[in-house]
């Protein structure tokens, strides 16, 4: 006696076909993982590799714009400098008659101090501060008055990645 739900010839799938079929679909969810956890490799490093270049940028356009925009720059060896706990990027620039303004090292940022006087910067309560930059690693800058040239270099450093910003900036024709 023969069952109407069987159909003849139609089979099973055996055991051999189900472990290949198996093993070929997990091949395909570990490929299909391993490209999706590499893609998220990617994006963060690129991430911070972004954010680098942003940070590094930004300041050396913002310091690029204020110097030309300054009616003087004084190097190190004109003003004594001093804030405490930071390092002082070694130039004072006169924006206007009573407005100077440095930039310095503070832990790994760099900040952007203003002072009423020329003197000012030494403790004075007369002063700003501005947050510009993070991920600082190190900050240089050299001044070339015969010249006229502001050589100013930003190292920035995130998760082993490093990144180096120099630019050579021409000073204001001096107003006084």
């Amino acid at each position: 006696m023969r069952f109407g739900f069987c159909v003849r010839n139609r089979r099973g799938f055996t055991l051999i076909e189900l472990v290949c079929a198996m093993a070929i679909s997990s091949i395909l969810v570990f490929v299909i993982y391993a490209l999706f956890s590499q893609t998220i490799l990617v994006s963060k490093h690129l991430e911070s590799a972004d954010t680098l270049f942003l940070d590094g940028s930004f300041a050396m356009d913002y310091i690029e714009r204020e110097v030309k925009s300054a009616q003087e720059v004084y190097g190190p060896d004109e003003v004594d400098v001093f804030i405490e706990g930071a390092t002082p990027m070694g130039f004072v620039l006169k924006i206007h008659e009573e407005k100077y303004v440095t930039y310095a090292q503070l832990t790994s940022t760099i900040r952007r101090y203003t002072a009423k006087g020329l003197h000012g910067f030494r403790g004075s309560p007369h002063r700003g501060v501005n947050l510009l930059s993070h991920h600082i690693n190190a900050i240089s800058s050299r001044l070339d008055k015969e010249a006229g040239i502001l050589e100013v270099e930003i190292e920035l450093e995130q998760g082993g990645r490093k990144s180096r910003f120099h630019r050579l900036l021409e000073l204001p024709e001096q107003t006084e």
